[in-house]
């Protein structure tokens, strides 16, 4: 052990755990500037000082146990700072009976209400019937309505909707319910016959064009049609026309018979005895005496041809040929052939016509020499008539 003698300057330098300070009657022990002065150094984490005895200085760090949980800083003023991060929050290794983190909630106690009011965050009812839907009766107000049969949905009134099955006033509308489910089938109750596509050529602003069959309608009274007497759609009048031709054709260089129009008229067009078709041809033959044979045709049958005139030169013709049906299976036929200054050719005839299948109008030219351009065909109209 060393006495120390020397009083003037101690330092931490010349002083250990070996001195001791001898005690021998009265001294004064003054301690200035014992400790040299102490810088904090480190990055993120607030070191703290424990002064021990014997002069010791220990700095400790404060840290967080769990990396990414909890951060540690010292502000300006050297307070401590700590941030909990809450990434690093696990409640499940939180105590989960002390937290009351999945605890219940008494509504009475913690709320004052047995049922979780509108004003919090609930409905404030008690029960909700099974099927029913959720909507507000009155200002911050929930009211439930019961859909529990099938084919209900909910009709909207001042007072609040109601559930209600659709239903149609007219019976126009057939209404088929069930699970989830509508199905609705619309009839037409006013037209009760059949229009087929074919026999609707246009879809106008106002109206329709073409023709609906006597067979395809079933009654006309009032405003609605029922009655068995019908009339075309666009002129509501007695005749309408099915087919227009007005380009000119001419034979070809040969001798056959040539087919320069055709039209085919769709089934059931005449779909009534007394119904009728009328087909209206004209044109011109060429300057020279050869023969020339010019005919119309219903379903296969020449109805009327030149028979009389059989080397007409250089004149104009018009041909008029009218088929009534007479049956399902019957038609009388009359035609008419005219040449400029000749004298007409009549002829009057009944053929076997099918009407529930198509038939086909057609108007041929042939000549005896084979030139073509003998025979020219300008044009036809065909109307019908009930």
């Amino acid at each position: 052990m060393s006495e120390i003698a020397t009083w003037d300057i101690l330092t931490k330098l010349n002083v250990d755990a070996s001195h001791y300070i001898p005690v021998v009657g009265h001294k004064r022990i003054q301690l200035q500037s014992l400790f040299p002065a102490i810088s904090t150094v480190g990055v993120g984490e607030a070191p703290y000082t424990a002064i021990t005895n014997k002069n010791q200085i220990n700095l400790k760090a404060l840290t967080s146990a769990t990396a990414g949980m909890l951060t540690i800083m010292t502000n300006i003023g050297g307070a401590l700072e700590f941030t909990v991060l809450p990434t690093g929050i696990d409640l499940s290794a939180c105590n989960n009976a002390a937290s009351l983190f999945l605890s219940t909630v008494n509504l009475a106690a913690d709320v004052g209400a047995t049922v979780l009011p509108v004003a919090n965050g609930g409905t404030d009812l008690a029960t909700i019937p099974t099927g029913s839907l959720l909507y507000t009766s009155a200002l911050d107000t929930v009211a439930s309505l019961a859909l529990t049969t099938n084919g209900q949905i909910p009709i909207g009134s001042a007072a609040g909707p109601a559930a209600a099955v659709p239903a149609s006033a007219d019976g126009s509308v057939t209404i088929t319910t069930g699970p989830n489910s509508l199905d609705f089938v619309v009839a037409f109750p006013n037209i009760t016959g059949l229009i087929s596509n074919a026999q609707i050529t246009s879809l106008a602003t106002t109206k329709l064009t073409g023709t609906i069959l006597d067979a395809q309608i079933t009654s006309m009274a009032g405003s609605k049609i029922t009655g068995s007497k019908v009339v075309p759609v666009d002129t509501l009048v007695a005749l309408t026309r099915l087919d227009s031709k007005y380009s000119q054709v001419a034979n070809n260089a040969d001798t056959a018979e040539n087919t320069l129009a055709a039209y085919t008229i769709p089934a059931d067009t005449l779909a009534a005895d007394g119904d009728a078709i009328e087909v209206e041809a004209w044109g011109f033959v060429a300057n020279n005496a050869n023969a020339k044979d010019v005919k119309l045709y219903i379903g296969g049958t020449a109805v009327i041809n030149n028979t009389v005139t059989t080397n007409p030169n250089n004149l104009e013709f018009a041909m008029k040929m009218k088929v009534v049906r007479t049956g399902p299976g019957g038609s009388l036929c009359k035609g008419s052939m005219d040449f400029d200054g000749i004298a007409p050719e009549r002829r009057s005839s009944k053929h076997p016509i099918t009407w529930n299948v198509s038939n086909t109008l057609v108007f041929t030219a042939q000549n005896g020499v084979g030139n073509p351009n003998e025979i020219t065909f300008e044009g036809w109209n065909v109307k019908i008539f009930r």
